[in-house]
């Protein structure tokens, strides 16, 4: 490590490195923090440095249960939606500073929204 990273928040450029031309174009005159040490030696980057994008996510459920009968039967319908606004929940960036795209995130962390339906008898 070289010196302070500079988080940007833009997926494409989430911390900075010169070898992305889109980083080059967001902020002209900064450095790269990070360089890869030479063969044999350890970095002296410490732990959590750099923080991946944030995880926002709205689950939903939604249950209504029917009486069968006079006894304790029920019927349960059960409608569960996982991440209800379908946010992009984005992976860590590339973190190989000798590769083709450091600092770019190119994964999903998570699924995009799902949704299931159940059926329940309770007795």
């Amino acid at each position: 490590m070289t010196g302070t990273p500079v988080e940007t928040g833009n997926i494409d450029c989430w911390y900075y490195h010169s070898r992305s031309a889109l980083c080059r174009s967001l902020f002209p005159s900064a450095t790269d923090a990070f360089v890869a040490p030479p063969g044999g030696v350890f970095g002296n980057a410490g732990r959590n440095v750099l923080r991946g994008a944030g995880a926002v996510v709205f689950d939903f459920s939604l249950h209504r249960s029917f009486p069968l009968g006079s006894d304790a039967r029920q019927l349960e319908f059960r409608w569960e939606m996982f991440n209800l606004t379908n946010t992009p929940q984005f992976g860590l960036p590339d973190r190989n500073v000798t590769g083709s795209s450091p600092g770019s995130i190119t994964t999903l962390a998570n699924d995009p929204r799902i949704m299931q339906f159940a059926l329940r008898l309770k007795f």
